[in-house]
């Protein structure tokens, strides 16, 4: 009985883990591309205002 707990235990703090790893990483990564994103949206915004100024 108690080597079938013991498993159980050991498969749901793997499983635990696992998860767990999986949810830090989709983090960073949709972390990584907010940056991106904002990098980006800064670009074109001072593209555009240096189109104003060259149209002036």
């Amino acid at each position: 009985m108690k080597k079938i707990l013991c498993k159980k235990v050991l498969v749901i703090s793997i499983g635990t883990v696992i998860a767990f790893g999986n949810l830090t990483w989709s983090v960073s990564q949709a972390s990584k591309l907010a940056k991106q994103r904002e990098i980006e949206t800064f670009e074109q915004k001072t593209v555009k205002s240096s189109a104003w100024e060259m149209a002036e």
